[in-house]
């Protein structure tokens, strides 16, 4: 990936941030509210810039390291898959039951998957995905 599309992943990044914290901001704010405002709020505070530098350091790191151990995650996820498919098999079930058991029970769990997603908000984990989305990248282009 050149610099240039580089640079426009992470401006894109940005505002995104921005207009998620501009949604945040605004929803809790009964004037009105731009998102230069909410940038000087959020900026002025010293507190809330080293807990975004931190996040987005960590987020960093957490996407440079999985990339470097992204084949041995795939190849142990894999192993689990087939060591499954192979139980099912051996006790004499269908593979096409154990699937639809799966699916049912993947259901069950989506809405309390989405109700944690929604506690955490994309203003707390949003500086952890840019960086963990620009690790990513770092780590791909430095194989």
């Amino acid at each position: 990936m050149s610099r240039i599309n580089l640079s426009l992943f992470i401006l894109v990044i940005i505002v995104a941030l921005m207009v998620s914290a501009t949604y945040v901001f605004a929803a809790n704010n009964t004037t009105n509210t731009t998102s230069i405002n909410i940038t000087n709020t959020l900026l002025s505070d010293p507190k809330v810039l080293i807990t975004i530098t931190i996040q987005f350091l960590l987020g960093l790191a957490f996407g440079y390291f999985s990339v470097k151990v992204l084949k041995y995650l795939l190849a142990l996820l894999g192993i689990v898959i087939l060591g499954a498919i192979l139980s099912v098999w051996s006790i004499g079930g269908s593979i096409e039951d154990w699937l639809v058991n799966m699916g049912s029970q993947a259901k069950a769990l989506w809405p309390i998957i989405w109700g944690f997603i929604q506690t955490l908000g994309i203003l707390t984990i949003g500086p952890v995905t840019a960086g963990v989305i620009i690790g990513l990248i770092i780590g791909l282009l430095r194989k």
